[in-house]
């Protein structure tokens, strides 16, 4: 993976596989934003450890002010943007986490929480993202 120098944003990055991501694109010279709803301290303690260039941003990815006040900050404390990982996610196969209810059994109000992270969340980060990474080709 060729990645040093680039700035890569995670979403979803306070743990599990984001923060293992961010690890990764640590080890290999990358510059990371991390962004989750959740405390981001812990991993961004861990990325200096590796030597990181880290930076956090507290990002609801289902706000669109977020979204874009977070790409900027990106963009302006790094210079660029090569790389979005569109991490964060409402999931239900972890052994911590609840499953979900049937169908029948749904509340509107809960599958509306997870499209709003899991599609809504994906969309915002691409299209507030996008022009800063169209300035870099």
């Amino acid at each position: 993976m060729v990645v040093a120098g680039d700035v890569v944003i995670i979403t979803g990055s306070a743990g599990g596989i984001g923060r293992h991501l961010a690890h990764r694109f640590a080890q290999e010279g990358a510059r990371v934003a991390v962004a989750d709803v959740r405390p981001l301290d812990t991993v961004v303690d861990e990325l200096k450890d590796l030597g990181a260039d880290v930076l956090a941003v507290p990002t609801d990815v289902t706000n669109e002010d977020d979204v874009r006040a977070m790409a900027a900050r990106v963009a302006s404390h790094f210079g660029q943007i090569d790389t979005l990982i569109n991490n964060a996610g409402i999931v239900t196969h972890f052994s911590w986490m609840p499953r979900w209810p049937a169908v029948r059994d749904m509340d509107l109000a809960f599958f509306r929480k997870v499209m709003g992270v899991n599609l809504a969340g994906t969309f915002l980060c691409t299209k507030h993202v996008i022009p800063y990474m169209e300035k870099r080709r």
